[in-house]
């Protein structure tokens, strides 16, 4: 484990999740540190991720601190590092440096009812505060999460929102009205005013 967030490591791809598919399509990469070095992260913060001879780019870490085995990021496909992750192979090897940014006050929060708020791709950077206020749930009261796609295709995280049901408020909304969806329709804004929750 190094001490110098410039100094590039190596990591491996272990694990690819397609999120969503699209012009807008979203894959969840695992990654993990061949040579045991890694680092240390926090809730809120990021790394930058190089593919080799394509460039690099700044990613939310989107994996709890409490996971030590590897790093998850959540990216959307957008441009020619975003795309060139998205033709990612299970075992490649990327660049990743970090950790970067500041942190949510998680400790702060202890005791409190907390409301976790995000939309598409927006949901990364909280969803690694959301999985440690969960796996530490008796410091916490009422946890909400409200979290908005423009499809119910859209959404991320799917499976993993359905086990955050057994402990958590989890409200769901898309854009538009469509056949079979039972969650809100509307805008995350729009849903939050309705439900009007009350952190404290």
């Amino acid at each position: 484990m190094t001490d110098n967030i410039y100094l590039p490591q190596i990591g491996r791809i272990t694990g690819i999740e397609e999120e969503t598919r699209g012009a807008r399509a979203i894959k969840t990469f695992k990654v993990e540190f061949p040579n045991d070095d890694g680092f240390e992260h926090a809730c809120g913060q990021c790394a930058m991720l190089s593919i080799f001879g394509r460039g690099e780019s700044m990613i939310s870490i989107a994996s709890s601190p409490l996971v030590k085995e590897y790093k998850q990021f959540s990216i959307m496909k957008m441009g020619r590092v975003t795309t060139a992750f998205h033709d990612a192979k299970i075992g490649d090897l990327i660049g990743i440096r970090g950790p970067y940014g500041n942190q949510f006050p998680l400790d702060d929060w202890k005791g409190r009812d907390l409301v976790f708020i995000g939309g598409g791709v927006g949901l990364a950077p909280i969803w690694p505060v959301i999985q440690t206020a969960v796996a530490q749930r008796e410091d916490f009261g009422k946890i909400t999460v409200f979290y908005g796609a423009r499809t119910s295709s859209d959404i991320m995280y799917k499976a993993d929102f359905e086990k955050l049901k057994e402990s958590a408020e989890v409200q769901l909304s898309v854009d538009a009205p469509e056949e079979g969806w039972q969650g809100y329709t509307g805008f995350v804004p729009a849903n939050l005013m309705d439900k009007a929750p009350s952190p404290g």
